[in-house]
């Protein structure tokens, strides 16, 4: 069974998601991400709050360990939906 996950990212982040050259994401495992999860990637700003852009984000592999610190993931994911709310 998979989850949604609806995550803060910074716009320094987002915006190679946004531009199709970044398609995973390091994270803390706060959660139990799991292969299959759905991830809704929210772009936030310190000075501004939510910008409105969002994206859609199905995971398809999950590495842990390998010199990563306990509890940290790195998720590969492919896009699904791109939104942009003025």
């Amino acid at each position: 069974m998979s989850n949604k996950h609806y995550l803060k990212i910074w716009p320094e982040f987002f915006q190679p998601v946004w531009d199709d050259l970044k398609l995973f994401e390091l994270r803390h495992d706060d959660r139990g991400y799991r292969a299959g999860d759905i991830l809704i990637l929210q772009e936030w700003s310190k000075d501004r709050g939510y910008t409105g852009r969002e994206i859609r984000v199905h995971v398809v592999y999950i590495l842990s360990g390998l010199g990563l610190q306990k509890d940290w993931v790195v998720m590969s994911f492919e896009i699904l939906t791109k939104n942009h709310e003025l």
